[in-house]
């Protein structure tokens, strides 16, 4: 039988490697979100984050950050001798692109679904799709001018400055749902747009969920009166402007921890100043809505964790 010291050292020991553990764990979710210069600094900009889920039948998901821009001006002035009246382009891009799902590397599908964000070819590579991308300037003028790309980044003059910017980032994580965003801002030197998309994977299977993998499509009148429903309790709540109830449901839609978001484009049920407009339904009302498939990915589900959003620019 052990001695006395022997226990006491046992259980020493013990209790320091909980706490190894837990500050490892803390350390971890702290990376995810961006917060872990109190444990570690992180000097180069090609990192990989790992988000962890709780579940043990989940291994950890790698994520490289990428960060490119391209910058585009007119050889001459619109206005002769001023120099403010240069037809300009500024094209931002920043990725927290998905390099290990699951354990699983290269995750085709999910990446696949994510590059067509970027460019309407066929291609499959990343690198391809950035350049694409990052090489089809716009400006506020559709009249034809020369052009050159630029090393720098040219002054923002209103009326003159065509930007965009496009931001692809985890948005939430689970044992089996991981939710990408899609961030989408443009600014054609009068008015500013802003949209998102969602790109919705189940990390068990590894298979791509589309809105008719989640919501039953017969049952869409039933959806739409849920809606509109939440949509006279918002506006009951006396919210200014009110918004108009709908005659169908949004395909863009958002799955959270406690319910799914139906976002509204800009205009749909709003003023387009508004903005998009997001109704959260919550899936004890949803229940009867939900596939079979997508009602037992939720019973299986656990380990919820919200990821930071993603910064065009390194903070």
């Amino acid at each position: 039988m052990p001695s006395r010291r022997t226990l006491i050292l046992i259980i020493t020991l013990l209790l320091i490697a909980d706490i190894v553990a837990i500050l490892w764990y803390l350390s971890l979710r702290a990376e995810i979100s961006g917060e872990s210069r109190d444990f570690w600094d992180t000097p180069s900009e090609e990192i990989t984050t790992m988000a962890d889920t709780v579940s043990l039948r989940s291994a950890p998901d790698t994520f490289n950050i990428i960060r490119q821009s391209a910058f585009f001006a007119s050889d001459k002035p619109a206005i002769p001798n001023d120099q403010n009246s240069y037809y300009t382009c500024h094209r931002h891009l920043a990725l927290r692109w998905p390099t290990s799902i699951n354990g699983s590397p290269s995750p085709e599908k999910l990446q696949r679904a994510l590059i067509r964000f970027l460019t309407n070819s066929a291609t499959g590579q990343l690198e391809v799709a950035i350049t694409e991308w990052l090489n089809q300037p716009r400006f506020t003028t559709n009249t034809d001018f020369p052009f050159h790309k630029s090393v720098a980044a040219p002054h923002v003059i209103a009326g003159y400055a065509y930007t965009e910017n496009i931001i692809i980032y985890p948005l939430l994580t689970s044992q089996r749902l991981l939710v990408m965003e899609i961030d989408h801002n443009t600014n054609n030197g009068e008015t500013n747009h802003q949209s998102s998309a969602y790109v919705h994977y189940d990390r068990l299977k590894h298979q791509l969920l589309n809105p008719t993998d989640i919501l039953d499509q017969h049952k869409e009148n039933t959806l739409i009166t849920l809606i509109n429903n939440k949509i006279s309790e918002l506006n009951k709540q006396h919210r200014t402007p009110a918004l108009e109830q709908t005659s169908r449901a949004p395909a863009n839609i958002c799955c959270r921890r406690t319910g799914i978001i139906f976002q509204f484009a800009a205009g749909d049920i709003a003023g387009i100043s508004e903005g998009p407009i997001e109704i959260l339904i919550p899936y004890t009302q949803l229940k009867p809505l939900l596939t079979s498939s997508f009602k037992q990915l939720l019973q299986d589900n656990d380990g919820w964790w919200e990821y930071k959003r993603l910064q065009l620019i390194e903070q």
